[in-house]
């Protein structure tokens, strides 16, 4: 007779539901809670490089350099196509920078364009963007006050709705209560909505950040670049704005002068 088979370490064991390599509610809560606190570091990083280029903003409404109306106006096009070229090579780079460089970046940019804008706004409606750039600052900053104190997700499509929300309210007092002209209004509005529209389009890269860098506990690093990527972004689509204004303009005076030529052209034959 054959001897009987010996139980194995396979036969003892137990089946598995696979419900062991789960998380458990409290981990899936500590991980959210993470999310959580570095959206609202990337929020704040976007609130400084806001109130970086209000500062810029400020001065250069003043400034006295390139005081010919004409020069001033082509070296401050010439410029915005230079920030517009950087912010395409940025955009390319921001995911290999080091955290210090990021931050470097971030400031640095903020400034530039502040500046820039700035000049320009100045130019074109003869009052400062400043106060636009601060009062955006306040509106994100109580995106990230709400995130905080009420424990929400400041992506999320209630946070991102009370934001636009706050942005109509703020562009509603500003002009009702402290004498903002309609264009500064807009523009309140609408960078508001705009920033808030790509906060929520790059909402699954800021979360996959944190992960992305090494000895940075903290997450200071990773939502820099966070911040970068979006005020980058933000600058290219105003800055394609810009330019498709100005290319319009353009082929109305191109249209108004061949107009002209014709009617010259009309008189003339009409004399003879």
């Amino acid at each position: 007779m054959d001897p009987a088979p010996q139980p194995t370490a396979a036969s003892n064991s137990q089946p598995t539901t696979g419900l062991e390599d789960q998380p458990s509610s409290a981990e899936i809560q500590a991980i959210e809670t993470a999310d959580r606190k570095f959206l609202i570091k990337v929020f704040l990083w976007i609130i400084g490089a806001l109130v970086v280029s209000a500062l810029f903003a400020g001065p250069s409404d003043q400034s006295s350099l390139l005081a010919n109306p004409v020069l001033s106006y082509q070296a401050v096009s010439l410029a915005i196509g230079g920030l517009l070229l950087a912010a395409v090579f940025i955009s390319h780079k921001v995911d290999k920078m080091p955290g210090s460089v990021a931050m470097a970046t971030l400031l640095a940019y903020a400034g530039v364009q502040g500046w820039l804008f700035g000049r320009l706004f100045q130019m074109v409606y003869r009052t400062s963007l400043a106060p636009v750039y601060f009062v955006i600052a306040v509106i994100f900053g109580g995106c990230a006050a709400y995130g905080w104190y009420f424990e929400r997700d400041v992506t999320s499509w209630r946070s991102l709705g009370l934001g636009c929300g706050l942005g109509a309210a703020m562009a509603s007092l500003m002009r009702l209560g402290f004498g903002f002209s309609i264009i500064e209004a807009l523009l309140i509005f609408f960078g508001t909505a705009l920033l808030i529209a790509i906060v929520s389009y790059h909402r699954d890269y800021l979360r996959d950040l944190p992960d992305s860098f090494e000895n940075d506990p903290q997450w200071h690093k990773a939502a820099a670049v966070g911040a970068l990527q979006i005020y980058v972004d933000l600058v290219v689509i105003v800055v394609v704005v810009i330019q498709a204004r100005w290319l319009t303009e353009a082929m109305d005076e191109s249209q108004k002068a061949r107009n002209e030529e014709r009617k010259a052209a009309r008189r003339r034959l009409s004399a003879v």
